[in-house]
């Protein structure tokens, strides 16, 4: 028996509603950008088009206290994104911090609190 269940695509949650995950880890296509290059790293706009979507629709499919750790960067508004998290019921801390040369990357740990 497999320890995790890996899902492509996991943003659209193509399994059924009733199935609840104690884990998701999601590192979105996240940086700005006017149209599609690149499918793995072109977020839209403001690089938060995937973002925005997931977070809205995660809580649904995590356990009671389960966790997400999201990848973002410092180009997609992260006070925002922690907002967003704390509206959908999760707890937040930082997890992870790496600076590049035009960004900080961020990985949010976000714990579902019901």
């Amino acid at each position: 028996m497999d320890i995790f269940s890996e899902r492509e695509k996991a943003i659209y949650f193509p399994h059924s509603k009733k199935e609840k995950f104690d884990f998701i880890a999601f590192n979105p296509p996240y940086l700005p950008s006017d149209g599609v290059k690149w499918s793995d790293l072109d977020g839209g706009k403001d690089g938060r088009k995937v973002i925005d979507r997931f977070l809205k629709q995660a809580g649904k499919y995590l356990a009671p206290k389960g966790v997400v750790l999201l990848l973002v960067s410092s180009l997609n508004k992260p006070e925002e994104i922690e907002r967003m998290l704390f509206e959908n019921n999760f707890s937040v801390k930082i997890a992870a911090t790496k600076k590049l040369f035009f960004e900080e990357l961020l990985v949010f740990k976000a714990r579902k609190l019901f």
